[in-house]
């Protein structure tokens, strides 16, 4: 399709009222389910209902699926229930548009000019907002690109730069926003209202652990909870294995983590439904809070509270007796549900206001670690510098990766901090500043030479177009060939036009940008001596302006890297190998210690295969782990530092090159993004400048 401006004044009002898409672009193919229950359940269906879609763009509008010619542009599938890694999620029509992937995927390549046309089952697939913003937002999108919308449902093709068919567009948005309004929050949330009332499961929540929902219609219980005996029994061992421990359910949760699974998978024909429980194989773990929070969920005696006024006793069967309930539950929580209190004592946590020593660097501390968290802890009596920790939770358990010096850290950023902002002042960038000034001229003069060309140019086309016109209305024709090759290089010679236009703009604003950009040696001298005056959000403010991320990950016992990622292109990422001086070392467990035992008492094995089959511990640590199970003492060997290092750390200095004591292990090392004097450039040190003024100014 032809912008409108370039066509015929007939054939854009027979496009406004009766568009065609233009076979030679791109065309998309949206769906949407709202649930992945509606999509697992009616997986067939709507199987169906995409291919019956790509049928009639394929048949009706005459577009080939696959881009086989130049002439044919290539049909495009979104699907906004299923991720880009395969699995299936909710995609509701109420969501705004940055909320559906899918989408919002469109849109990007509506602006792009690539996709003409965009093809649906019904209008409610793509919008049901009730304000209409994202409906809208779309409408302006596609209008300003040229591109088409057709509702397979409808057999309509609309034209947003037609009126009637924006109005028509958003009657439908509205219908669809009206049936969310009236049928599924008037009517089905009212039915399901009144189901909770009555003590059915109403979807709503999940489903606990112990119990499945009864589906014979004949039932007394029909749609209320029933114990499912594989798991009421498992339940029913927990609660006389917190007694036992003393209503300890952290030790318990311990005890119960190591197995596979708490929960057995249920039997093949088993109602399932939503279970808040984690899925692992074979069966389902809970959390230590799940599991107290399990403990204390009146469901298990048989009693349904579907909110403070529904509450109904006996709804259905329990499978824990209730004085065994209530006793554990008065261990478990300080009042009933009913508000009486259960005369446990209330626990008090303590935590130590360090306010005075809260980090500019935490918020941007994370690790490339798959599932990892990073935490800040604060200088105490028992930790003086503070310390960062990478830690991860597998099954539930949480496991330590790392644990750095906070001090020694952010000595060591903070320096790098300086460096990099050291780099940008003026005094060094005065010169290359000049010759991008000199670039940017001789490129403007460059384009000015160009348009006068291109003018000239046009103006030949011009009359070759009047010329041919001429000949045609004598031989009493509308069009030609030539005639439509001289249009055709009228759209050419515009569209160069438009770019160089563009190119002038930018570069004039660079060239009135060329004075102040970055700060002077003057003020990044005052920067690092007034730092620890500074107010800490001050400092924060600077540091979190031009650092993006901190990359902390474990190499070995000893070593870890850190990576700076910056704000800034041109600066790339700076990456460095940290000591840790206080490494620390995991229990060891009774495998370990055999295989030590087995080891050190072999005369056969070197000290250098004990190392390497403990790899992450030092020769020290081994050697003080067999004296205190009184294994046969082994020569000491000449005393160096290498015994408080482990196999693995010396197998890092050995790939880097270096021996203990050689500090170029750990020298910076920075991945250059590489300085472009452009308009990105500019505006970055201009930003940089900014950050330093406001610093020095408060």
């Amino acid at each position: 399709m032809k912008k409108q401006a370039q066509l015929p004044r007939w054939e854009q009002t027979e496009q406004k009222y009766n568009p065609t898409p233009d076979l030679t672009s791109d065309a998309v193919v949206y769906a949407r389910l709202s649930t992945v229950k509606q999509y697992v359940e009616n997986l067939q269906s709507h199987r169906e209902q995409i291919e019956l879609l790509i049928k009639q763009v394929k048949e009706k509008l005459g577009f080939s699926e696959e881009n086989t010619t130049n002439q044919i542009g290539k049909v495009t599938l979104f699907v906004e229930n299923q991720a880009d890694d395969g699995t299936i999620r909710n995609a509701s029509g109420t969501w705004s548009i940055d909320k559906r992937p899918g989408l919002q995927a469109i849109l990007d390549l509506i602006n792009s000019g690539k996709v003409k046309l965009v093809v649906a089952f019904d209008v409610a697939r793509l919008f049901r907002d009730e304000d209409q913003i994202d409906s809208n937002t779309f409408v302006r999108t596609c209008k300003q690109n040229g591109c088409y919308v057709y509702i397979t449902s409808q057999a309509m093709m609309f034209n947003f730069a037609n009126p009637n068919h924006v109005s028509l567009f958003r009657s439908f948005v509205q219908m669809g926003a009206d049936y969310i309004t009236y049928h599924v929050k008037g009517t089905m949330l009212h039915r399901r209202d009144l189901a909770s009332q009555q003590g059915q499961w109403a979807g709503c929540g999940s489903i606990p652990l112990g119990f499945t929902v009864d589906q014979d219609k004949t039932s007394r219980y029909y749609k209320k909870f029933i114990p499912y005996e594989a798991h009421a029994e498992i339940w029913r061992g927990y609660y006389k294995r917190v007694i036992e421990l003393n209503f300890n359910v952290r030790q318990l949760h311990t005890e119960l983590i190591k197995q596979p699974f708490m929960f057995p998978d249920f039997e093949e024909g088993s109602y399932i439904g939503k279970r808040s429980a984690t899925k692992v194989d074979g069966g389902y773990i809970l959390s230590s809070q799940a599991l107290e929070d399990g403990f204390c969920n009146e469901d298990h005696i048989g009693d349904f509270r579907g909110g403070d006024d529904n509450f109904i006793p006996n709804n259905h069967p329990g499978f824990i007796d209730k004085a065994t309930f209530w006793l554990v539950y008065d261990r478990l929580r300080e009042f009933r549900p009913d508000g009486t209190p259960t005369g446990r004592i209330p626990r008090v946590r303590y935590s130590r206001n360090n306010n005075n020593t809260t980090s500019i660097w935490k918020d941007l501390m994370t690790s490339t670690a798959e599932g990892s968290s990073v935490s800040y802890h604060s200088p105490d009596e028992h930790n003086k510098a503070g310390k960062y920790r990478v830690f991860t939770w597998i099954r539930m358990v949480e496991s330590n990766l790392l644990c750095a010096n906070a001090n020694d850290l952010e000595t060591v950023l903070l320096e790098k901090l300086f460096e990099k902002i050291k780099q940008e002042n003026l005094d060094d960038l005065s010169e290359e500043l000049a010759k991008a000034a000199e670039e940017g001229k001789a490129q403007l003069a460059s384009i000015e030479q160009k348009f006068i060309s291109l003018q000239q140019e046009t103006d030949i086309n011009l009359d070759e177009i009047s010329e041919e016109r001429q000949k045609l209305a004598k031989k009493g024709l509308k069009t030609s060939l030539v005639l439509t090759r001289l249009r055709a290089k009228t759209t050419r010679l515009e569209e160069k036009y438009e770019t160089l236009s563009a190119d002038k703009a930018r570069l004039e604003v660079e060239a009135a940008q060329q004075e102040i950009i970055g700060p002077s040696l003057e003020e990044i001298a005052y920067v690092h001596t007034a730092w620890n005056d500074k107010p800490l959000l001050l400092r924060k403010n600077l540091v979190e302006g031009v650092v993006k991320n901190i990359y902390l990950d474990h190499l070995t016992p000893r070593f870890y890297r850190v990576q700076i990622e910056w704000r800034y292109g041109s600066w790339g990422v700076d990456s460095r190998i940290m000591e840790k001086h206080k490494t620390g070392s995991a229990d060891w467990d009774q495998e370990q210690l055999a295989a030590l035992v087995a080891l050190y008492n072999d005369p056969a094995k070197s000290d250098e295969d004990i190392k390497k089959a403990f790899p992450d511990r030092s020769w020290s640590a081994i050697r003080q782990q067999a004296m205190k199970h009184e294994v046969r003492t082994r020569p000491a060997g000449n005393k160096d530092p290498q015994t408080s290092y482990s196999w693995n750390d010396l197998q890092l200095m050995e790939q880097a090159g270096t021996t203990i004591g050689d500090n170029s292990l750990f020298e910076w090392v920075c991945a250059d993004g590489g300085r472009k004097f452009d308009s990105y450039y500019i505006a970055q040190m201009r930003h940089l400048h900014t950050l330093i003024k406001s610093f020095l100014v408060a």
